[in-house]
């Protein structure tokens, strides 16, 4: 008996022609697993996206309610929670910026190689199933590097004075809490080559592979966003 093709049918309008090019390229899929996998990749991104989007209002009205109306001393609970929240609440835009920006240049199949759509713009960063548990996680590390920027400005570390301050604006934790929020990833890159170099690593790495001429390997796709 002779065997047919899923029907058109299973098959979101307006992606059987896109799907049945991707088909072509890859003999071991059908047509149907192909968009399969569209679907399933689409379903979860849009899952994702609203888990961020949950996690950020959440932190946001948690900073209203938590942010004191007046400047307070340091080691207060209070404004460690500001610093908290306020670190999540940036670090959860960013990854929501990140998110929206893949999804418009398109998904990038299982095998790392196929897009979708096929004549998708071959050098913007897109969605894969890979990115969903880093951009997930992407909060939590806001909410680290908050804290760490709290401690940076009540230590002096992050903004030096003269004389030691008794209290500090709530405002301004929030801010710099933002800022470390926003830019999680960056922040904590940084902090690595830091504690390496105080380590002797960067140089010692440097040094074995400095004379080879060898050019630096690039980036994976998880590592182009802030």
């Amino acid at each position: 008996m002779a065997t047919t093709t899923a029907p058109a049918a299973q098959v979101p309008g307006g992606l059987q022609s896109d799907v049945a090019a991707i088909a072509g390229e890859r003999s071991r899929e059908t047509t149907a697993e192909v968009a399969k996998e569209v679907r399933d990749l689409r379903r979860w991104s849009y899952r994702a996206l609203g888990a961020l989007i949950a996690m950020a209002t959440a932190s946001g009205v948690g900073v209203i309610l938590v942010l004191p109306s007046h400047p307070m001393g340091p080691g207060s609970g209070r404004l460690l929670a500001v610093a908290l929240l306020g670190g999540m609440l940036g670090s959860a835009a960013s990854a929501i910026r990140s998110l929206c920006e893949r999804l418009a240049a398109g998904f990038e199949l299982d095998d790392g190689h196929q897009v979708w759509p096929p004549h998708a713009h071959k050098g913007a960063e897109k969605m894969n199933v890979r990115m969903i548990p880093y951009l997930l996680a992407r909060p939590f590390l806001g909410g680290a590097t908050g804290l760490v920027a709290y401690a940076g400005v009540v230590g002096g570390f992050l903004v030096a004075t003269a004389k030691e301050p008794a209290t500090f604006s709530p405002e301004g934790i929030l801010f710099f809490a933002l800022l470390a929020g926003l830019f999680a990833k960056t922040f904590l890159h940084r902090m690595d080559i830091v504690f390496k170099t105080l380590l002797g690593e960067v140089g010692s790495h440097s040094a074995g592979k400095g004379d080879s001429g060898t050019e630096s390997p690039k980036r994976a796709p998880a590592e182009a966003d802030n």
